[in-house]
């Protein structure tokens, strides 16, 4: 089991893994009032501030599109360990 399962980053307490790539991990979990969420954790050498920079720019400017075939970021920050994370809306489907 993964050690992110049960802790909580960005008001979304992580339940399950999703799955993983290049960039992190992939988690789905509740948020805070009881709404599923997705919460993308960078790999520990992908979350220096000058790797997660550019990344967070892009994020900010997809947050502001406001189009309802994105899924919008609702919180990113950096957990207790030093990973880089953003918190969204959790997707039914494929």
């Amino acid at each position: 089991m993964d050690p992110l399962i049960g802790t909580t980053l960005g008001g979304v307490k992580l339940e399950r893994a999703l799955g993983g790539g290049t960039l992190g991990q992939l988690f789905a979990g509740v948020a805070t009032g009881g709404t599923g969420a997705a919460v993308k954790v960078l790999h520990p050498s992908l979350s220096l501030y000058t790797k997660v920079e550019a990344y967070w720019g892009e994020l900010q400017q997809v947050a502001k599109l406001g189009e309802r075939h994105l899924v919008v970021p609702t919180q990113s920050d950096w957990s207790r360990a030093g990973r880089f994370y953003v918190a969204m809306e959790l997707l039914d489907g494929l």
